[in-house]
């Protein structure tokens, strides 16, 4: 198997975050190194105006073009962990959610919806909707695990 690392990043808005930075950092996993579409483990922290996010997922990518730079899309579903600051956008300030997402990328856009529950009152159920502009990663650093 051939790893890789890869890291991205990204400006979002939406719902709890309002307005968001991320920088994603993807684990490579393929079979081997010219594998056509790539899949692997993303992890990703978000820091926003409304709230802070970490998010763990499987990420699967699919290129288009010839020689494969970037891919032309991408889909990653995710759990995460986020904390809510003084003012989110529709959510409880000052408190800690659990949820999972569906995360979608086409070129350079990004979209995003999940569902979330607070840690402290089981029954806060909220959905989150986010969109934005990513640059995918360079894979770089190259191995072959022993």
């Amino acid at each position: 198997m051939y790893q890789r690392v890869a890291v991205g990043c990204g400006v979002y808005g939406g719902r709890p975050m309002r307005v968001a930075g991320e920088v994603d950092v993807v684990l490579r996993i393929a079979r081997d190194p010219g594998d056509a579409d790539p899949r692997g483990i993303s992890f990703s922290p978000q820091v926003g105006l409304g709230a802070g996010k970490f998010s763990v997922g499987y990420v699967r990518q699919f290129y288009y073009f010839v020689p494969k730079q970037a891919p032309f899309m991408s889909y990653s579903p995710r759990v995460f962990l986020m904390r809510t600051w003084a003012r989110p956008r529709g959510a409880e300030p000052r408190a800690t959610f659990a949820g999972g997402e569906l995360k979608l990328t086409f070129f350079l856009l990004s979209f995003n919806v999940g569902a979330f529950t607070s840690v402290r009152k089981p029954r806060d159920n909220l959905l989150s909707i986010g969109f934005g502009i990513e640059q995918a990663g360079r894979w770089f650093r190259e191995w072959t695990p022993r």
